[in-house]
């Protein structure tokens, strides 16, 4: 990137490159370039970074000649939100799912419920997939409530089969949560030595990226 800004600039050195201020070229000939790389964002949450997000508005606003006003970022909560609202709606429906299973009730009993509620999700899922591809829902309000629906099949078949070892394989799968999370940052990271150590500054960054 550094590279295609130096041949598009005709400059060894730009001094658009992380610099809010500065803009290479002109906006009237059609030559303004600038170079963002954030110390924080991966391709993969680019989208939610705050600093790419600050540049490619300010990037608007002076394209269009529009007053440069800053407003604050709220997308970091509303992700967590939408994490914390999936999870807990994935507890709360297997709790009540279980609550058949706490009562005095006959094995084959409790088989039956289980062949009930993957039945009554299967039918669920088929009329959310109904719902959105003919229309009536929105496509991804409906894509959404079919991947939360499918979860819960899984993992409520799942705790119905074995409740005793549930809470256990829970904390299992945590950890095992962790360890591929581990996987994914360390390439990253690897991958980022060279732009590291072409900018040490991206460090006190590290933070934010591993939260992000």
């Amino acid at each position: 990137m550094r590279e295609t800004l130096r041949k598009a600039t005709d400059n060894p050195d730009p001094p658009c490159i992380n610099n809010n201020s500065t803009t290479c070229g002109n906006w009237q000939e059609g030559t303004a370039r600038k170079l963002v790389i954030s110390g924080s964002a991966d391709h993969l949450i680019a989208p939610f970074d705050p600093q790419l997000m600050r540049s490619l508005i300010r990037w608007t606003q002076q394209s269009l000649d529009l007053p440069e006003i800053e407003k604050p970022f709220v997308v970091h909560r509303f992700i967590i939100g939408s994490f914390l609202m999936f999870g807990g709606g994935i507890f709360f429906a297997v709790c009540v799912f279980l609550q058949p299973y706490e009562k005095p009730f006959p094995p084959m009993a409790h088989h039956l419920w289980r062949r009930c509620v993957a039945g009554l999700l299967g039918l669920l899922m088929t009329a959310i997939w109904g719902l959105g591809r003919t229309g009536p829902a929105p496509a991804i309000g409906a894509g959404n409530m079919l991947l939360f629906t499918a979860v819960l099949l899984s993992v409520g078949n799942y705790a119905l089969s074995d409740p005793q070892r549930f809470s256990r394989r829970v904390w299992v799968g945590g950890l095992y949560g962790c360890v591929i999370l581990a996987a994914v940052f360390l390439p990253t990271l690897l991958c980022g030595v060279r732009e590291i150590a072409i900018a040490p500054r991206y460090l006190l960054q590290l933070p934010q990226f591993l939260l992000q």
